[in-house]
């Protein structure tokens, strides 16, 4: 009986996390806006400076259940650093090299 080693975890898988905090951020963060700007809730806030410190309070968030990773850490950020290409690359790269030792 031969005995493989795993083979790595898919990017793919990596960036579909990415995806889901980050469109968990943006309801959680359209939510808050609505809350904060709505005259008739109870959470309105006239001031503008307030209602951004608001959004940027981290606590709002957790309380929430939405998971917070390290700042600039959203698909659109990752799209702009040229991240998902390089996970891309090294997925091709460890294929090739599963590939060479099988």
């Amino acid at each position: 009986m031969a005995l493989h080693a795993p083979s790595p975890p898919s990017p793919v898988l990596g960036l579909l996390f990415l995806k889901y905090i980050s469109d968990s951020f943006a309801l959680r963060r359209h939510e808050l806006s609505t809350e904060l700007m709505n005259p008739d809730g109870d959470n309105y806030l006239d001031n503008p400076e307030q209602r951004a410190e608001i959004l940027k309070d981290r606590d709002e968030y957790v309380g929430a259940n939405v998971f917070l990773g390290p700042r600039g850490s959203t698909v659109g950020e990752a799209a702009r650093s040229g991240v998902a290409a390089r996970h891309c690359q090294a997925d091709r790269r460890l294929a090739g090299w599963a590939s060479w030792r099988s």
